[in-house]
């Protein structure tokens, strides 16, 4: 009854009437409709005080890319502060100071950078790579498979309380 109910009115309308009659109603939408409804720049708030969705907006985040980044609103202490998360910095930014704190020397640190041991930024090759940015090679090059025979499929029916299993090749 209610299937075919719904279906006469918009969700809006129906939103409206059972508020009306004092039912609790939500709307669901979907993550790109909230974004596109509750996103804002970010602003170095957490959002807790804009209701049940607050997305931050970093048009120039350290990864390169405009990231969107949903707002710390689960939890609403009343007795402590939330801190909204500023992004981290970008990856390499600190790499020099990073090996220097560990007693490299700047040689020895820009013969890393030039050899592609450390680096400044992120990689322009990811892993699986070696060191000097060579892909690594097939999976199957790099196992040692013996004995194996190709797979088949197995369907299986339960009818009458017997077990029916039929193997496909």
């Amino acid at each position: 009854f209610l299937t075919v109910a719904f279906q006469q009115a918009s969700a809006q309308v129906w939103m409206s009437r059972l508020l009306d009659a004092d039912i609790a109603v939500a709307q669901p939408m979907s993550i790109e409709i909230l974004r596109d409804q509750y996103s804002r720049v970010a602003d170095g708030k957490p959002g807790i005080e804009l209701g049940s969705f607050s997305f931050s907006i970093y048009p120039n985040h350290p990864s390169g890319h405009q990231i969107t980044q949903i707002d710390h609103y689960a939890i609403r202490p009343a007795h402590a502060r939330i801190d909204a998360i500023s992004p981290t910095e970008a990856h390499g930014h600190s790499t020099r100071e990073i090996l220097k704190a560990v007693d490299y020397s700047d040689i020895q640190i820009n013969s890393m950078l030039q050899r592609g041991i450390a680096g400044l930024a992120w990689g322009k090759s990811y892993l699986p790579a070696d060191s000097i940015g060579m892909t690594v090679p097939p999976l199957d090059t790099l196992l040692n498979v013996h004995n194996t025979q190709p797979e088949s499929w197995v369907y299986s029916e339960l009818t009458d309380a017997e077990l029916i299993t039929t193997t496909l090749q």
